[in-house]
């Protein structure tokens, strides 16, 4: 008589989240009328992903194109946004944490140059980093033509000024933002954002040698 083994393997359970998504129709851009599927102009995407965090895209139907897309966990911006412009959509990338710190500055700063590292000083044979061949306007410029409002903050009137402080390179580069004083989440993450996209054509020099120097600066945030 043949004796038959039976092994029981155990039953793996696997539990996997799902998003959750629901989709709105509307008639116009202002997405106040909504209609059925058949008759709109423009959808609303809403999802609720695994890691607790919401996003929004509105897409218009008719150019098969994303009028505005937006990940936001809590009140925190994440990932790549995207939102219109004049010349068309474009990217805002929130992939990054942000970093709180009460300290000015690191030790490999010029003290002296900390809060206007954006002016050559002579004195100190120091020539600045430049924005496009400019020097603190066009920094300014570049800040102001990058800088989007966040809308939430706006409606419900949040304002302010970001304080930073971060490390030019002697590449140049910028690195090490930190936020020292903040005042929304949404407003500091846009401060640091457009930070990270600053590209400087020189690094910040002494006698002609090339230095990492850490500064303070500030991006105000402010309704008319």
């Amino acid at each position: 008589m043949k004796t038959i083994t039976l092994i029981l393997l155990p039953l793996l359970v696997v539990s996997t989240s799902f998003a959750q998504t629901e989709t709105k129709y509307y008639k116009d851009r202002s997405s106040q009328e909504e209609v059925p599927a058949d008759k709109a102009k423009f959808s609303v995407t809403v999802t609720h992903n695994a890691d607790g965090s919401v996003s929004t895209t509105k897409k218009d139907l008719k150019k098969n194109t994303v009028v505005y897309s937006e990940t936001l966990k809590g009140e925190e911006p994440f990932g790549v946004w995207i939102y219109q412009r004049g010349t068309g959509p474009a990217e805002m990338n929130y992939n990054f944490e942000l970093i709180y710190r009460t300290d000015k500055c690191f030790n490999d700063s010029i003290p002296a140059k900390t809060d206007n590292f954006l002016e050559d000083d002579p004195s100190l044979n120091y020539t600045a980093p430049k924005v496009n061949s400019g020097g603190a306007k066009e920094y300014y410029t570049f800040l102001a033509k990058n800088v989007v409002y966040p809308s939430k903050a706006r409606r419900t009137g949040i304002q302010g000024k970001v304080y930073m402080t971060f490390t030019i390179t002697s590449e140049g580069s910028i690195e090490n933002i930190v936020v020292t004083k903040g005042v929304h989440i949404s407003l500091d993450k846009e401060a640091v954002r457009v930070l990270r996209k600053l590209k400087f054509q020189n690094p910040p020099l002494i006698s002609g040698k090339p230095q990492t120097i850490c500064v303070q600066s500030s991006i105000s945030f402010k309704l008319a």
